[in-house]
């Protein structure tokens, strides 16, 4: 199995990059003081305060934010930095959907403060853990997948899966169909991407949207580097998993998971030791 790259944005860079957000912060409260301080200066202008101009400030571009403290500001700021210097890492692409939903809701609810260490330690120690995030996101996806991608003894990927409710129909041409219970078009593409990490192959292009234009010039049948897709009438896109060194690294990564190993699922005990 190839080694899972994975890279770290350069000190120097985290060092600019919280510099420039040590000084916007700082910049920030000094606005708020300035404006306050400013609205208090002219209020005996008027002792109706509607009638004069306020100096208002928000935390967002839209100007839909009413929390304009400098806290607020600085949980926004900070989300955004960490969301950045993600993009500028490997470290993102081992995520399977669920993990990167569940970083959004951290950093979207309560962000840890953008300091050089904060970033150093948080990169250091997920570029460490790098094969076990891996290796988790790899179980997300497959647990999210329909049963029928699944062998029989249900720890591991089969050699072809049924993905039920997948496409629609309309004026002879397919198209994958969009309901809330079941997402195929995106669990194919989460295991394409699964499957790329896994043999060190760049992503740039995946199966789910390469069926997707294949659909669009009324193919119903198209091979992707790590499938071979077709889909039906009924609704049903069946898959082939035809990288058999990719799926059986796969699986031997499920196997470390689930605590089985493959072959010895179905053997009888005494067997089990042969």
């Amino acid at each position: 199995m190839t080694t899972i790259r994975t890279e770290i944005a350069p000190r120097a860079t985290i060092t600019q990059l919280v510099g420039i957000r040590d000084r916007a912060l700082k910049r920030y409260a000094a606005l708020l003081k300035e404006a306050a301080e400013i609205n208090a200066l002219i209020a005996p202008l008027n002792e109706q305060p509607h009638r004069l101009p306020t100096i208002t400030t928000t935390t967002n571009r839209s100007g839909y934010s009413s929390d304009t403290s400098v806290e607020s500001y600085r949980k926004s700021l900070d989300a955004g930095a960490w969301d950045h210097l993600m993009d500028k890492t490997e470290l993102r692409d081992l995520m399977s959907a669920n993990q990167k939903a569940d970083l959004r809701a951290q950093l979207s609810e309560n962000p840890p403060e953008f300091t050089l260490e904060a970033a150093v330690a948080t990169f250091d120690d997920m570029r460490a853990r790098s094969g076990e995030i891996f290796r988790q996101g790899l179980v997300d996806v497959f647990e999210g997948l329909p049963r029928d991608f699944r062998s029989h003894d249900g720890f591991k990927i089969g050699a072809r899966c049924v993905m039920t409710s997948a496409v629609s129909w309309w004026s002879g041409r397919a198209s994958w169909q969009h309901c809330t219970y079941s997402d195929r078009r995106s669990q194919l593409a989460d295991l394409d991407r699964t499957f790329h990490r896994l043999t060190g192959t760049p992503w740039t292009l995946n199966a789910s949207d390469v069926a997707a234009k294949a659909m669009q010039e009324g193919e119903t049948e198209v091979e992707t580097k790590f499938f071979r897709l077709r889909w039906f009438q009924n609704g049903n896109v069946h898959v082939w998993f035809t990288d058999k060194a990719a799926t059986r690294d796969a699986n031997k990564l499920l196997a470390e998971h689930y605590g089985a190993k493959l072959g010895q699922m179905h053997l009888h005990p005494d067997q089990r030791a042969a």
